[in-house]
């Protein structure tokens, strides 16, 4: 039985590739769709750039790696709650599909953030299943779509890599899943969510970013608005290309902080008492960024960041795949 997981977030679309073993490889590419115009002034002199042609509602996009060089500066991302109705996130998830290379998959995982899921789960599933077909002439069938919370995917994939399930399966944890449009966090009893004590936020990485611009731009004395390659240099030790030079903008951090900050008491005024929590898992692309502000907040737990964050929640849908198809 084929079993393949996405993650189709706000900053980047993971996916599985295979297992050998105990690992799950996964890959990643923006999530950026830029429409396809046709024109590659580079001709056959330049390298071709890294992207896949899909087709939603007869516009044709370009999605892969290289995608950001497709589009002018800017993020060129869809950040809004009906991102999962676009056709740019169905586009994205046929270029996830292509990257695969499965012709046909028996149940494909994904998930949605902890306050979307429950409006978009099931036009999600009917998006996802059936056949996907592609401009060159191949198609990807999906015979059947599952979609959970985000971080369930995180707390399975830490589960899995800590061999931890059978020590938490009866105590409280908190899982929290900084993205790049949301925060998202959920209380869960072994695989049993505490609904009333789950939640997002939005308050992740494209927030920072954000507010990261408004400061440099101060600091630089003239307009900085590139989002994407304020990114890049924010996981490159805080680096950026200016003019030719490096310029370090690490004294800078302290001053995104109450973004950080706001986050954690948004996520704090929902959890309520820690002191049943036995353990905090962070996942998520941006989890390194956010991890001291959580540390200060649950300062008398027991914090934990996944490996690979990025891919923490993918490879915990692909796990929760596989659990299901074993019934």
């Amino acid at each position: 039985m084929q079993i393949s997981a996405m993650d189709i977030g706000y900053g980047n679309v993971k996916f599985t590739l295979g297992r050998e073993g105990q690992r799950i490889d996964c890959g990643h590419f923006p999530s950026v769709a830029p429409i396809n115009r046709g024109v590659d002034i580079g001709g056959e002199v330049m390298a071709r750039k890294d992207l896949t042609r899909v087709s939603v509602n007869d516009v044709e996009y370009l999605i892969g790696r290289d995608a950001l060089l497709a589009i002018k500066t800017g993020t060129g991302r869809v950040l809004s709650a009906d991102y999962p109705e676009r056709d740019v996130y169905l586009a994205l998830a046929r270029g996830a599909l292509a990257q695969m290379k499965r012709p046909a998959i028996d149940l494909l995982v994904t998930g949605l953030p902890v306050n979307f899921h429950a409006q978009y789960w099931q036009r999600l599933e009917e998006r996802l299943t059936g056949v996907h077909a592609y401009p060159d002439g191949s198609e990807v069938r999906v015979k059947k779509t599952w979609v959970i919370p985000q971080p369930v995917g995180g707390f399975l994939n830490y589960c899995l890599e800590n061999q931890a399930y059978n020590a938490l399966r009866a105590s409280n944890c908190l899982v929290i899943d900084v993205g790049f449009y949301t925060v998202d966090w959920l209380v869960c009893r072994g695989l049993k969510v505490i609904d009333e004590r789950s939640g997002s936020v939005p308050g992740g990485i494209s927030k920072l970013l954000e507010t990261l611009a408004l400061v440099l731009t101060q600091e630089l004395g003239e307009p900085f608005e590139d989002i994407n390659r304020l990114d890049i240099a924010l996981n490159q030790q805080s680096q950026l290309d200016w003019y030719g030079q490096k310029f370090d903008f690490s004294h800078l951090l302290p001053k995104v902080e109450p973004v950080i900050n706001s986050a954690c008491e948004s996520l704090a005024s929902s959890v309520g008492s820690f002191s049943d929590i036995a353990r905090v898992v962070v996942v998520g692309g941006g989890a390194r960024h956010y991890l001291g502000g959580i540390q200060k907040l649950c300062r008398r737990n027991t914090v934990a960041e996944v490996s690979e964050s990025i891919y923490a929640n993918v490879r915990g849908f692909k796990i929760a795949g596989e659990q299901k198809a074993r019934g």
